[in-house]
């Protein structure tokens, strides 16, 4: 995975109500886990970072969501086919955050653009020849 350059936010404990994450247009909802590779490798999505930097729904901060397209689970298989305008929502501590695709970008996996980590939320899945896929969403409403 890439290096965070992310904004510092406390995130919650482990033990804290976990997000869920929904994006109607590719029929995918899945509860969100805390972690880094080993978790991503499980098939799951991933909060990803460490506790100190990782970033949660309404702390002002780019929420970074990670998971597998083509292997472990596949669970971002279908995020490719955003668009801008597709909405998506996170559940978090009895909230809904609404998102909006606002675009997306193949980077380089080893180096990224400085201003890579952008938006409110930041979904990010694996792809060809070292570059991973990010799509950037902004929050509409709380």
């Amino acid at each position: 995975m890439m290096a965070a350059l992310m904004t510092h936010c406390a995130g919650p404990s482990a033990t804290t109500n976990l997000p869920q994450l929904s994006i109607p247009s590719i029929g995918l909802t899945r509860t969100v886990v805390i972690g880094d590779q080993p978790q991503i490798d499980q098939g799951n999505v991933v909060n990803y970072g460490d506790d100190d930097d990782r970033c949660w729904p309404g702390q002002g901060c780019t929420v970074w969501l990670t998971g597998h397209r083509t292997s472990h689970g596949s669970v971002f298989n279908r995020v490719p086919k955003l668009k801008a305008g597709d909405a998506m929502s996170v559940r978090y501590n009895g909230s809904t955050y609404a998102y909006v695709v606002t675009g997306s970008e193949f980077v380089d996996r080893l180096v990224p653009p400085v201003d890579y980590m952008r938006g409110d939320l930041m979904l990010q899945t694996s792809w060809t020849n070292g570059r991973v896929l990010l799509v950037y969403a902004t929050l509409e409403s709380s």
